[in-house]
């Protein structure tokens, strides 16, 4: 096993390998432009890094849960209140409402214009990431329901009326909850480990041992800004 800045770590080593051999070979590139008459007038090319992205395939000690960390709970609440707003409002309005395609844009337009401007909610995230659900389930119900409340007479005439409403709004929470939950779940616990420098199982074949469950992947996006061309003043 090894710790994630032990990674990260190495990556950047091989990085600067990977640049080092790319100046090696420009030098080589160099020597041939200034022995032809015509190259020699010519701009030498160097060969630099570029964009990178890496994507790591991770896994957790069995023994080590990672505990989450207010970075990896915001996210989880950011993406959460973001799928209620959408993925949850379109499926309430497709609900056995009886709307045309464009009453349910203009419904779901209004939803949305109303939410933003409300403050956003507290949804209990962090406990429904440590496997209580219902509260969040309540909570994300009664959001929804107070953002009803406040909408257009007209928009609230072409939806049913408030208790039936509710009773499919807490249905649709509940069900998209369960189903969009675990994905949030790995996300979370694969930013809470990057965070706390947990150490990971990244070798292939004990990957393949593990179930797939416990498997995280993070992209690791590395801009040209990542190796930093310093100049040694020292040298002579």
């Amino acid at each position: 096993m090894a710790k994630f800045s032990e990674i990260i770590g190495g990556i950047a080593k091989d990085l600067a390998q990977v640049q080092m051999s790319a100046d090696l070979a420009s030098l080589e590139v160099l020597s041939h432009y200034k022995n032809n008459e015509i190259l020699k007038n010519l701009d030498i090319p160097r060969f630099t890094l570029s964009d990178i992205t890496m994507k790591l395939k991770f896994a957790i000690a069995a023994e080590i849960v990672p505990e989450q960390t207010e970075a990896s709970v915001n996210y989880v609440d950011a993406e959460w209140l973001s799928i209620l707003k959408k993925e949850v409002i379109n499926d309430v309005l497709s609900s056995g409402q009886g709307l045309s395609v464009i009453e349910k844009k203009k419904i779901q337009s209004d939803f949305l214009r109303t939410s933003s401007s409300q403050r956003n909610p507290d949804l209990d995230i962090k406990n429904a990431l440590a496997g209580s659900a219902n509260i969040t389930v309540d909570k994300s119900t009664n959001y929804i329901m107070e953002i009803y409340k406040t909408l257009p007479p007209e928009t609230k005439k072409r939806l049913s009326a408030e208790s039936s409403f509710e009773t499919i709004v807490k249905d649709k929470v509940t069900a998209v909850f369960k189903a969009r939950m675990p994905a949030l779940k790995k996300v979370a616990s694969a930013k809470a480990s990057v965070e706390r420098d947990l150490e990971i199982i990244i070798e292939k074949a004990a990957l393949e041992n593990i179930n797939t469950e416990q498997i995280h992947e993070i992209s690791l996006n590395l801009t040209p800004d990542f190796i930093k061309f310093v100049q040694d003043e020292t040298a002579e």
